[in-house]
């Protein structure tokens, strides 16, 4: 059984989830080593499964995917929200993948673009494991909290006067028994900072995990796991007025009991489904099992001389 190496450049909030709460779950079925893309450990990984992350993107030209590849590793690349809208044709047999052996995303738009080569993998984001530790609040009220990036919001920040903001996890998880109050979560982006298709389903899946209703996009990655018939959805091609609408619902009391219940049906399983523990059973261990089967020496490429089929 291979060795597991999760290769990270610098601890942020993308890099804790994605990369270290994932080792954490993986520990328990496989020997894990956490690393730095730039400790000298690396030159020496021989035989094993090595995990790479996006902001390893910055120091990814100090990697030597030629001696990686001639050590007989199997190399796993995770593009976490890589697409930014501008980026819809991006292909994992490109130039730059095709130093990896997987590439896997979250994203089910550029899983679906990319599903007829064979090294591609979907694996959805998964609420942050700290949720699973926290007492949530049951007394809701009936208000509506928005969680993220101030910046994401930008040109709609001004509908939000009747939405409570919290502009970063740490501040939700520090204050989390006030937060986890709010019968409803609301989750969307503004287009011109950054497309609403091309970010992961976490949004959703933390108000999933505090047992709240999401007023979210229909996008792409939402619909794969809510379905065309989730209630509360905002229309991305009438943004603004779908945002006043259900605002001004929450705001008069003015929400079916139905409605309510519906989404509450769906958002329990997602709950369930996004638990990092099942996305590592569900996700990770097949990829990782249909590697260990494989004959040692199945992932070696033939390497020319001049390296030109590995990029540096």
């Amino acid at each position: 059984m291979r060795q597991i190496y999760l290769l990270y450049a610098r601890e942020r909030p993308s890099i804790k989830m994605r990369c270290l709460q994932l080792g954490q779950i993986l520990k328990k079925y496989y020997n894990l080593t956490f690393c730095n893309v730039e400790d000298p450990l690396v030159e020496k990984i021989e035989n094993s499964i090595v995990y790479f992350f996006k902001h390893v993107l910055a120091n990814i030209k100090k990697v030597d995917f030629y001696e990686l590849k001639k050590r007989n590793n199997v190399l796993i690349f995770d593009t976490i929200d890589l697409a930014r809208g501008r980026e819809t044709d991006i292909s994992f047999d490109n130039d730059f993948f095709k130093n990896f052996d997987y590439v896997i995303t979250p994203l089910i738009v550029l899983y679906n673009n990319n599903k007829h080569i064979l090294k591609s993998r979907y694996v959805p984001h998964h609420y942050d494991i700290e949720l699973n530790n926290i007492k949530i609040n049951p007394n809701k009220i009936n208000r509506i909290l928005y969680v993220g990036n101030n910046w994401y919001i930008n040109g709609y920040i001004n509908l939000l006067d009747k939405v409570e903001k919290c502009f970063g996890f740490s501040e939700f998880s520090k204050n989390f028994n006030f937060y986890s109050s709010f019968k409803y979560h609301i989750s969307f982006y503004d287009n011109a900072v950054i497309d609403s298709m091309f970010k992961p389903i976490t949004k959703v899946a933390t108000a999933a995990a505090v047992d709240a209703v999401i007023i979210c996009e229909n996008s792409d990655e939402n619909i794969f796991w809510l379905g065309e018939d989730y209630p509360f959805y905002i229309d991305m091609k009438n943004k603004a007025e779908s945002i006043k609408y259900w605002i001004d619902r929450v705001d008069k009391n003015d929400i079916d009991d139905s409605l309510i219940e519906i989404a509450r049906s769906k958002l329990g399983v997602l709950k369930e489904k996004l638990n990092l523990l099942n996305i590592v059973k569900n996700y990770h261990i097949p990829m990782i099992e249909e590697i260990n089967k494989r004959p040692d020496n199945s992932f070696v490429k033939i390497l020319k001389k001049d390296k030109s089929n590995l990029k540096e």
